[in-house]
């Protein structure tokens, strides 16, 4: 078959020229391309009425537009595998930054070509060529958008707060939190648990030591190492308390619960809770200082996912 228009070489375009001066369509009886102008096939010599020549014009042009369009898709098939290839490097630098955009634009372009041009009725040759070639293309669109996730779930374990002790905190007072694992550090809090107030109050929970990274994209986790309360690391700033330091913050007390909050880019976020016990900083499991909205919107503190104690 000939097609007689240029696709756009932008695989993602949705734009369908204009249909050329060149009016022609394959014969119904031999198959052979004749003018729409013509009253009857050259080669065969069957009789073409003017409303049949219209129909079938209209026929090959949407089918020639969908072998086009579908030639236009392959194209893309280079970009898929560069996403793919970047989460894959991604994951191996423990940066997986998901690339969801291309995949879904892949994707709705190959399920709008099959909504509009998969069940066309025409003997043209090239055509179950186009539709095998669009299902293929779709499908490593899929692929792209999937596979990377199970790549980087099966590959990126998740981050944890590592001491000398197992699952607990380094030091005496003040307490070191020593880091290790994936992705960049987008806040770090220590507050004070109230565990007397309801789990509706807002306050259960008061934050008495609050830092940000100044670049989210450059400060990892393991660029950091580890970090030691009340005192700011290079490259962050504190917010709580807003004036400090100097003065220097109050020391940890005993008989009172704290958390912690480290939130990040790139990995699972880690909050656990502690207290102070003769001078040494205890890991405590099970408080409930994470807050959940229940079915009408309402915020409840409840027990962290992922606080468990692994000695049990």
């Amino acid at each position: 078959m000939k097609i007689f228009k240029i696709p756009s070489i932008w695989p993602f375009s949705f734009y369908q020229e204009k249909p050329t001066a060149i009016r022609v369509f394959p014969c119904p009886a031999c198959k052979e391309t004749i003018s729409a102008d013509a009253d009857n096939c050259r080669f065969c010599h069957l009789p073409i009425a003017t409303a049949t020549a219209e129909r079938l014009l209209l026929e090959n042009q949407r089918v020639t537009n969908a072998v086009a369009s579908a030639n236009t898709f392959r194209l893309s098939i280079s970009l898929a595998a560069l996403v793919i290839l970047w989460w894959i490097i991604g994951v191996l630098t423990k940066d997986p930054s998901p690339a969801v955009f291309l995949p879904l634009v892949g994707i709705g372009y190959g399920a709008l070509w099959l909504y509009r041009y998969g069940s066309l009725t025409t003997s043209d040759v090239d055509y179950p060529l186009a539709v095998k070639r669009v299902k293929r293309i779709t499908l490593i669109w899929l692929l792209a958008l999937v596979l990377p996730w199970g790549i980087s779930k099966l590959s990126v374990p998740e981050h944890r707060l590592v001491t000398q002790e197992t699952i607990e905190i380094q030091g005496t007072d003040p307490p070191v939190f020593v880091l290790s694992g994936p992705g960049s550090i987008t806040y770090f809090g220590v507050g004070v648990f109230s565990p007397a107030l309801p789990e509706k109050s807002p306050n259960r929970v008061q934050f008495i030591w609050e830092i940000f990274p100044h670049d989210i994209f450059s400060t990892t986790i393991e660029s950091v190492g580890q970090i030691a309360y009340a005192t700011v690391p290079p490259g962050f700033s504190q917010s709580t308390p807003a004036n400090g330091p100097p003065p220097p913050l109050a020391p940890l007390e005993p008989g009172k619960y704290y958390v912690f909050y480290l939130l990040t880019m790139g990995a699972p976020h880690v909050m656990g809770a502690f207290e102070m016990k003769d001078g040494k900083t205890s890991r405590v499991y099970g408080l409930p200082f994470c807050v959940e909205f229940n079915e009408k919107g309402e915020g409840v503190w409840t027990r962290c996912r992922g606080d468990e104690n692994p000695a049990k």
